[in-house]
């Protein structure tokens, strides 16, 4: 598995859906499996840029990576890891054998420019208020997901997404080739 974390409009879903089609393997967009998945209440405090309660998200989230054999398959997954007990529990799904981790990438973008291409892609949770409210829980959550990974043997590598589309999959590319 082959996780991507990073702010709104970094990139993480077109950088996934390349990686996993230069690798063959199935590309699981986390945010899209809960937008298809969440009851109506749920939904709509996702569009506000709200977090779901994890005792929501990780049964769906479980389901998904069953279904696709994330303990012998690899996958290429954005959208997971926003929250600590996230990760917490990504961790014990690795301890137990029902996930294979290979790497964590985090795409880093300014905010102007995360701005910028978000109201440009036109989603109906892509408000300011929305942006904002998900730039702010990204923030808050990040550095203690980012510690805790590191501090479980599960290095987080930093792409600057700050770059051309094809700059950012190259560098991708370059460091999964190092840890391969």
């Amino acid at each position: 598995m082959i996780l991507f974390i990073g702010i709104a409009g970094a990139g993480k879903t077109t950088q996934a859906e390349r990686l996993a089609e230069h690798f063959n393997c199935p590309h699981i967009s986390v945010g899209q499996v809960l937008r298809d998945n969440l009851p109506p209440e749920e939904l709509a405090k996702q569009k506000q840029g709200l977090l779901i309660d994890d005792a929501i998200v990780l049964p769906i989230v479980e389901g998904e990576f069953h279904r696709r054999h994330a303990e012998s398959s690899e996958l290429v997954i954005d959208g997971f890891l926003r929250k600590l007990g996230e990760a917490e529990w990504l961790r014990t799904k690795i301890d137990e054998g029902v996930v294979k981790l290979t790497a964590i990438i985090e795409l880093t973008l300014s905010k102007d420019e995360a701005k910028l291409r978000l109201t440009k892609r036109g989603r109906s949770d892509d408000s300011d208020e929305g942006i904002n409210k998900r730039f702010e829980e990204f923030e808050a959550k990040v550095t203690p997901i980012i510690d805790f990974l590191d501090h479980h043997n599960m290095p987080v590598t930093t792409i600057n997404g700050d770059q051309t589309e094809d700059e950012v999959f190259r560098d991708i590319i370059s460091e999964l080739n190092r840890k391969l």
